[in-house]
């Protein structure tokens, strides 16, 4: 075999292996987790007191659900990766592990319960940003969101816990979408 007819079977195996590397997300979980962000945020402006339940149950379960919707994504396409849903699932895990760490904070009396949602949305924006870098870009959209959303918190008094639903939402379904549609391509 010549060397510039192997070099293009290089090109090729090496293009196919490109197109066909896992989506930095599943479209069920961006979904999952945009339905859990409408019900759960606007929960702090209309039942406040029921919210920390709700995420008490949620964030955890929410964990093991998207770590089961992935594995069944990845098993169905074929493209198991054991290392790759490790870090994945280690790293959703320590943000639910981490904000669980914060909620501590005010129940023992070191920082006023209202703080506790601007910090949330921090530590929402820094994961989502920390994702982008480590599995895919698209997932900056709902960093940028989550930070919007951080504003909203600060500067609007008005329904902020529902537009920070609606802006975190947002980003998941683009998500969502932009990764189906570069996925297509």
């Amino acid at each position: 075999m010549n060397a510039p007819k192997l070099e293009q079977d290089l090109d090729f195996v090496r293009q196919v292996l490109d197109d066909s590397s896992p989506p930095a997300g599943v479209r069920s979980i961006y979904f999952f987790w945009a339905a859990a962000i409408l019900v759960g945020m606007p929960l702090g402006d209309f039942r406040p007191e029921w919210m920390p339940y709700f995420w008490m149950t949620v964030g955890p379960g929410g964990w093991i659900i998207s770590a089961f919707l992935g594995y069944r994504a990845s098993k169905q396409s074929g493209q198991m990766d054991r290392s790759a849903g490790l870090r994945q699932a280690a790293h959703w895990g320590a943000m639910v592990l981490v904000i669980s760490m914060v909620a501590l904070l005010p129940y023992k009396g070191f920082i006023p319960w209202e703080a506790m949602g601007p910090i949330v949305l921090l530590l929402l924006t820094l994961t989502y940003c920390l994702a982008a870098i480590h599995f895919g870009r698209i997932l900056l959209v709902p960093a940028l969101m989550f930070a919007l959303g951080y504003g909203t918190m600060l500067f609007q008094p008005a329904y902020p816990w529902t537009i920070v639903g609606i802006l975190g939402a947002i980003g998941l379904f683009f998500s969502a979408f932009a990764e189906e549609s570069s996925r297509a391509k």
